[in-house]
């Protein structure tokens, strides 16, 4: 039975995910999901000789928790030796401003946040 890394490592063979050189944007929010994908390309970067940039948004939204998280991920990435960018945007304003649902507004606020790091 193959590891998780080996079936990841198949994956991104199978689809020319990432090549030689490349600079890899991880969205990392801080919980099991993108922790266990920061963990595994951590491991497989030097394989492909990829670079990864980690990036958190926290959205305004969960108060304490979020910047507990913000701070977690930038700790965690200073240990690794991984660069990390934190910024912080106003969600709720944004979904005023814009009438849009919280969730919407979140969305385009992360979008626009990774596309500035890409």
């Amino acid at each position: 039975m193959k590891s998780l890394l080996e079936k990841i490592a198949t994956t991104i063979d199978t689809h020319q995910l990432l090549l030689s050189g490349d600079i890899v944007v991880l969205g990392i929010s801080g919980g099991p999901d993108s922790l266990c994908m920061l963990h595994a390309l951590r491991q497989l970067a030097g394989h492909y000789s990829v670079t990864l940039h980690v990036a958190h948004l926290n959205h305004g939204i969960r108060g304490q928790e979020a910047d507990e998280d913000a701070r977690f991920v930038q700790e965690l990435c200073a240990s690794w030796g991984v660069p990390c960018t934190v910024e912080r945007a106003d969600v709720p304003a944004l979904a005023q401003a814009r009438r849009l649902a919280i969730e919407e507004a979140a969305r385009q606020a992360r979008y626009a946040f990774l596309g500035s790091l890409a």
